[in-house]
């Protein structure tokens, strides 16, 4: 390890530092969102364990419609530009949410503006990642990923925390707004606030460099050639990260890895929001506040990876902390009262941010810069696609499957099985982990 590589040390680089608290406000406005969305979806929809696995739908369409698609686009741009187109729309599409629902008055036409919401969320996702080796270093990636990891979670705090109490507040009801209303507009200044900082940034970037533009001063320059050669180009380039990825079996593990984390998440939405609303005095506050918990667990895990870790193994951290998560969903499913979930919440951060940094990490040293942009939406991909997946069959076997048997409290049983199979799954990571160190 480096001497100055460390959790403090990359923030002493200034335009790393004010490319972090842009970005924390970006993803404070995310989690805000997030809180609008699911107090509307609370307020139009009957809850079942299937009501938030229909929103995921919109959320995850266009990562499985346009992931590593996206990822090759960034690779060929200015990722701060990028940045900075996508937060600016993003701001005006959470803005006309609540105005598209006013005027249609059915849940399903917001669905739509989520989709775009989500798919310019896949351009910020990639460029912000491919952005973190060019302002802070390649010695400083654990350490920026770390930071990042942490002033996210930060993010999430206050996101969760606070924006269940902005979306609760009766006061929004004095002035002729809705609860969930507020949120909306308060979520899209901070994509604006984002994009304000992004521009005081000024950096040199490289990009991959395209054949296309020496078509432009061919006096036989036909469009369609130059779109049909950009096509090809681009399945190149995902056809050669799809190869990469199969040949390195460290990428393959993150990978594999991530659609465990994804398995979380999907679980989180279908069965452990449910759970939460049924003990919790104010269910859209409890929400919020257990989400708060864990994300404070994920800052402190955070922290301590950033500070100690560069030495540990990044795919032990991998392996174990995904087996954590799993007996972590298996005793959630045991708590009666909303007492109980606050440690355990606390825990399923602690354990969640250490796999995602050490995730981030891997794919930063090994895959080259120049597909960074590539990977990360790829990962993304991955990512959403196994959250939509898992929240739909996760919802599915709540609500259809599990009660054929008799069982009573469906949503617990459900979610007890899905925390033994993580568990169980990373069992077996370990043991291929283990034969792959053999064969070498």
């Amino acid at each position: 390890m480096m001497k100055d590589e460390h959790f403090f040390s990359v923030l002493k680089t200034k335009l790393f530092s004010l490319f972090a608290f842009g970005q924390m406000l970006s993803q404070f406005g995310d989690f805000l969102g997030q809180m609008a969305l699911i107090a509307l979806i609370g307020a139009h929809k009957e809850r079942s364990p299937l009501a938030f696995s229909e929103l995921t739908i919109s959320m995850a369409l266009p990562i499985l419609l346009f992931g590593p698609i996206v990822g090759v686009l960034v690779d060929r741009w200015e990722k701060r530009k990028v940045l900075m187109v996508s937060d600016s729309l993003r701001a005006l599409i959470v803005f006309l949410i609540p105005l598209l629902l006013k005027s249609t008055r059915a849940i399903f036409s917001v669905y739509s503006l989520v989709f775009f919401l989500f798919l310019f969320g896949l351009f910020s996702s990639a460029s912000r990642m491919a952005l973190i080796p060019v302002l802070a270093g390649k010695q400083r990636v654990l350490a920026a990923n770390a930071v990042m990891n942490f002033i996210g979670r930060a993010a999430a705090v206050a996101g969760m925390i606070l924006g269940g109490l902005i979306v609760g507040w009766e006061f929004w009801w004095r002035i002729g707004c809705q609860s969930w209303e507020a949120g909306f507009y308060l979520d899209a200044l901070t994509f604006l606030f984002s994009v304000g900082t992004l521009a005081l940034i000024k950096i040199k970037e490289t990009t991959v460099p395209t054949r296309e533009k020496s078509n432009l001063n061919n006096s036989q320059f036909n469009l369609y050639d130059l779109w049909r050669k950009k096509i090809t180009a681009v399945g190149k380039d995902l056809l050669d990260s799809l190869q990469f990825i199969r040949g390195e079996r460290v990428v393959l593990l993150v990978i594999l890895s991530v659609v465990l984390v994804a398995s979380f998440g999907g679980t989180l939405y279908a069965l452990i929001i449910l759970i939460i609303q049924q003990v919790a005095a104010k269910e859209i506050e409890g929400v919020g506040f257990l989400g708060g918990i864990m994300a404070l667990g994920m800052m402190l895990g955070s922290f301590v990876l950033g500070m100690f870790g560069s030495r540990v193994d990044r795919k032990k951290i991998i392996i174990g902390g995904i087996g954590l998560l799993g007996i972590i969903i298996a005793l959630f499913a045991h708590s009666l009262i909303f007492l109980w979930m606050i440690p355990l919440a606390f825990l399923a951060g602690l354990a969640l941010s250490p796999v995602m940094i050490s995730q981030d990490t891997l794919l930063h040293e090994i895959v080259p810069p120049s597909g960074h942009g590539r990977i990360f939406s790829t990962r993304d991909m991955v990512l959403n696609s196994g959250f939509v997946l898992s929240a739909l069959v996760i919802g599915f076997m709540a609500q259809v499957i599990v009660p054929l048997f008799g069982v009573g409290q469906k949503e617990r049983v459900t979610l007890f099985g899905v925390g033994i199979l993580i568990f169980i799954l990373s069992l077996i990571g370990q043991f291929w982990m283990t034969q792959n160190h053999r064969q070498k």
